[in-house]
């Protein structure tokens, strides 16, 4: 009998034991012993007290409540793992901060977009990822997710290097159960290759614009300067197709030679849109060095007619600077000079070349000098125009050449200009690169 009261004390103070352990401590009790609770007859050591059953019951209870707990936490643990591993993998960028605006968290392809590593935006303020216009920008945004707002917008961004990357943001307020602001969560993604398309394709349109705008004042330009010698050579065509018979000879010669002048400068004009056409087509050019002896003298054989006509003296220097460049484009750069110092020079004209090294960049001037009656400022005003302004400003003679010649020195990086007073000549020049440079 005392054997079995001693039993039976033992599994009473087992049964006070584990009670606590679970009760207060949240411990487990084992398989075996939550056996012995349920199963143990009242026959065996004598009938349970009131208490102990209802301890056993709250000892069940408890361990349910454990049980429950324990897979709930398990379940969320498993749930946070798939979460988390799901955020690393994400080709999106994933930023979360704090009501201070300091990084808790990013995944790696939010460091890797800007050039960082995890660990080094852990705990660093937004605002150190940004240049000054950008964190006025997000203190303003900032305010907004305070507010409780939630948006899309984008965003520019600096990288360790200090390039740039631009990013589309939708950012949404964290807040804690009562409502209260505590940070912010945003998802990145980088745009930075679709914003340089989005602007190549705006400056692409912007130059077809202006391309066409610039091709339809050019087709105005060139119907304007065809028209005229047209006219002509069919006013004198008739004539002689009229009379030809009755005309003395040296009329005929008269009419005949109006004729074929008119002929050169239409022939002219068609060699000057080709030359546009190609200075247009080509984007890059292959620079040399130029033997500007011979390109001038290429120059002064194209204009012998010219030259003969109004009796024009040609002075060259003794030598010429080398200067880079493209050679037949070079020569069309003369042939406008030229021929504009003869037509509208002195009579007879007297035109004087020249060049000199040494200039700003290393960039070689080259120069021609007529005695013509010299231009006012407005009239200067007029030279080298764009071909969108010609149908507006007429240099008579000079808009369309120069505007060509004005484009094919810039493809050099040079600058054209002239220097004029009434009474004095004129000086047309050119820069071009040096061997220098």
């Amino acid at each position: 009998m005392e054997s079995q009261e001693f039993r039976t004390e033992n599994f009473r103070e087992t049964i006070w034991k584990q009670a606590s352990d679970i009760l207060v401590h949240g411990k487990r009790i084992g398989s075996l012993e939550v056996c012995h609770l349920e199963e143990r007859p009242e026959s065996d050591g004598g009938p349970f007290l009131k208490e102990e059953r209802s301890l056993i019951n709250a000892v069940a209870e408890r361990l349910g409540k454990i049980t429950e707990r324990k897979r709930v936490e398990e379940a969320l643990r498993e749930s946070e793992k798939k979460h988390r591993q799901l955020l690393e993998t994400l080709h999106e960028g994933v930023w979360v901060i704090d009501k201070d605006a300091c990084t808790t968290f990013v995944n790696p392809r939010m460091a890797e977009m800007l050039g960082h590593t995890v660990d080094e935006m852990q705990g660093k303020h937004l605002f150190s990822f940004m240049d000054e216009s950008g964190v006025e920008i997000a203190k303003r945004n900032l305010e907004r997710r305070i507010r409780g707002i939630k948006e899309q917008h984008e965003f520019e961004f600096l990288r360790k290097d200090g390039t740039r990357v631009y990013t589309l943001l939708e950012t949404s307020p964290i807040t804690d159960h009562d409502g209260n602001y505590i940070g912010a969560i945003a998802g990145v993604q980088d745009i930075t290759e679709r914003k340089r398309a989005e602007e190549a394709l705006r400056q692409y349109t912007v130059e077809l614009e202006a391309r066409n705008e610039e091709l339809d004042a050019f087709a105005h330009t060139v119907a304007h300067d065809l028209k005229d010698p047209l006219a002509t050579m069919v006013c004198y065509a008739e004539v002689l197709e009229a009379d030809c018979t009755s005309l003395p000879g040296q009329k005929l010669r008269e009419y005949t030679r109006v004729i074929a002048q008119h002929g050169f400068e239409m022939s002219g004009i068609i060699d000057e849109l080709l030359l546009l056409a190609e200075v247009r087509r080509v984007e890059e050019i292959a620079i040399e060095p130029l033997d500007m002896a011979s390109i001038v003298a290429e120059a002064q054989g194209r204009l012998a007619y010219l030259i003969e006509k109004h009796q024009a003296e040609i002075i060259l220097p003794d030598a010429w600077p080398v200067a880079l460049g493209y050679g037949p484009w070079a020569t069309e750069v003369w042939v406008n000079y030229l021929s504009n110092a003869i037509k509208y020079g002195g009579r007879p004209p007297r035109v004087e070349l020249g060049a000199t090294a040494g200039q700003a960049g290393g960039m070689v001037r080259f120069w021609v000098r007529d005695n013509g009656p010299g231009l006012t400022p407005e009239e200067k005003a007029q030279l080298f125009t764009p071909f969108t302004q010609l149908v507006q400003v007429r240099a008579e003679g000079h808009g369309l050449g120069l505007s060509i010649v004005r484009r094919i020195v810039e493809k050099f990086d040079g600058q054209v200009g002239v220097e004029s007073k009434v009474g004095q000549g004129s000086v047309f020049t050119f820069t071009l690169p040096g061997m220098a440079s």
